[in-house]
């Protein structure tokens, strides 16, 4: 229940379970599929393990899809059993099946006396490393896209070997083209945007004096681009924007209007001493 809240709510989530586990059929993890998590099998086999322990996740991870796969090393079929305790003769033949070591493998060596069943509720070094490394570079750069294919699959693993009612938008092709719509026309989704954003008031002043209501525009245009050089440096910035003069001429740095470039070019000291690089969007005003 607290993973669908979790997914639910825009965060990642992920569970563990031994790879002979039927929990993930349990109903509640079922509605976790139908919501978009994907079911990735692995062996720890692959990463250097002596032991073949097959993992299945349940995640909402994107970078966690390339872990998937069944047992492909040398010793398929003849893994060190996972039963009784370690002894000496024991470490020796588990040290010789890890790749390229036990400490490397797990961290550390097993211990003579130590249940075995103990041990190999380990996790291998190498894909908790990977999926750490991965989250970051996820946070940095952009988390991958879960293939349909995977959700498919996902699906029949649980028992739902096609995508239900519930869940049918998650398997729609994206980026359909919108053929009607006229290249002068803003997105939909623009609108939508201003309309579910909470907006607060950052400043508001009168004009002193009359003038062409484009130049105007540039004018609160230029007072956004100070107020966004004294609280958000370093920053790519987005607009939302009436007037498709202001955007233009923002956008190109220049204006056939001289009375608007001449407002424009002050904002360069400001964008060019805070590191801000900013950005305006159309949006209808009703």
């Amino acid at each position: 229940m607290l993973g669908l809240i979790a997914v639910l709510s825009g965060v990642f989530f992920s569970c563990e379970q031994p790879g002979s586990s039927v929990m993930f059929r349990w109903h509640l993890f079922r509605v976790l599929v139908q919501v978009g998590c994907v079911i990735t099998r692995m062996a720890f086999c692959n990463f250097g393990s002596a032991f073949n322990k097959p993992s299945q996740w349940l995640h909402n991870k994107g970078w966690l899809l390339e872990l998937e796969g069944s047992c492909s090393c040398r010793w398929k079929h003849q893994h060190f059993v996972v039963q009784g305790n370690f002894t000496r003769a024991s470490i020796e033949e588990f040290e010789s099946r890890c790749v390229p070591d036990a400490a490397t493998v797990y961290g550390r060596l097993p211990k003579i006396g130590e249940p075995v069943s103990s041990f190999s509720a380990r996790y291998p070094c190498a894909p908790m490393n990977r999926m750490a490394q991965d989250s970051c570079a996820a946070r940095a750069s952009g988390v991958p896209i879960i293939p349909m294919q995977e959700h498919v699959r996902s699906l029949a693993r649980v028992g739902l070997p096609e995508p239900s009612g519930f869940a049918k938008h998650l398997f729609t092709e994206p980026f359909e083209p919108v053929p009607t719509r006229q290249w002068l026309e803003d997105p939909e989704w623009i609108g939508e945007i201003a309309d579910s954003l909470l907006f607060k008031t950052l400043f508001r002043y009168r004009f002193k004096l009359p003038n062409h209501i484009d130049v105007l525009e540039s004018q609160v245009f230029l007072s956004w681009i100070k107020h966004c050089a004294k609280s958000h440096r370093d920053s790519r910035l987005l607009g939302l924007l009436d007037s498709r003069v202001t955007i233009g001429a923002a956008a190109k740095g220049r204006s056939s209007s001289f009375a608007i470039s001449r407002v424009l070019k002050k904002s360069i000291a400001y964008q060019i001493g805070s590191n801000i690089y900013p950005g305006s969007l159309h949006v209808y005003v009703f």
